[in-house]
Parts: structure tokens; sequence; C-alpha cells
């Protein structure tokens, strides 16, 4: 039962992390419709929380893998399996479109070499 709550605990962290990416803009400039100007903080930022996200998720992961052993916790570890497989790939997608803005020509040449 503890392990459970541990588990959803887990998941819960890291879907309010994901949320928590999903309203941060990539390039703040452009959700305002400056499309000149370059930020140079905001990639950095959504690769850090997805990436702690993950973390969170590969622990929750782990943890409902532990709790397959039990065959009466079949159902709900297939949920969380589901969970966590949703949370995986909006997280990666995230970071992969984050990675890309900072890989800019643009971006580069205002902030630096950086990641």
């Amino acid at each position: 039962m503890k392990t459970k709550i541990i588990a959803i605990i887990f998941l819960f962290i890291s879907g309010c992390i994901t949320l928590l990416s999903l309203i941060s803009p990539i390039n703040e400039y452009k959700e305002q419709g400056i499309n000149s100007a370059v930020d140079c903080d905001s990639s950095f930022i959504i690769m850090t929380l997805n990436t702690t996200a993950i973390l969170f998720i590969i622990t929750a992961g782990l943890i409902t893998l532990f709790l397959l052993q039990n065959k009466n916790n079949k159902k709900i570890c297939l949920m969380f399996l589901l969970i966590i497989i949703l949370f995986l790939g909006i997280n990666t997608l995230r970071i992969f479109q984050a990675y890309q803005e900072n890989k800019q020509p643009y971006n580069q040449e205002v902030c630096g070499e950086g990641l």
C-alpha cells in the first residue's frame, strides 16, 4: 500500500512539472509576438524542468515495476505505465523543441554555444 502511494506521489510531482513545462514558452519573446528577439534563458529552463520530470517519471516507473510483482496490482500498474509513457513522450518532445531552439544560429550568436 505504501508503495502505491509513493508511486502516485512521484507521478503527481512529475505531472505538475510537466504541466509547468507545457505552459512555459520555449522563447518568451516569440510568445509575445516579438520574432526578432532572442531568449537565452527559457530553453535552458525548459530542458532543466523536463529532465527533472523525467527523473521523477523513471522513479515512478521503477516503483510500478516493483508493484507488478503482485498480481492484485495489475490494473493500477497498467494505468501507471500508460501515464508514465505519456509523460515521457511529452517531456522528451519539449526537451527536443528547446534544444532545437537553443541550436538556432541566431541563438548561438547572441547567447554563445551554451549546451
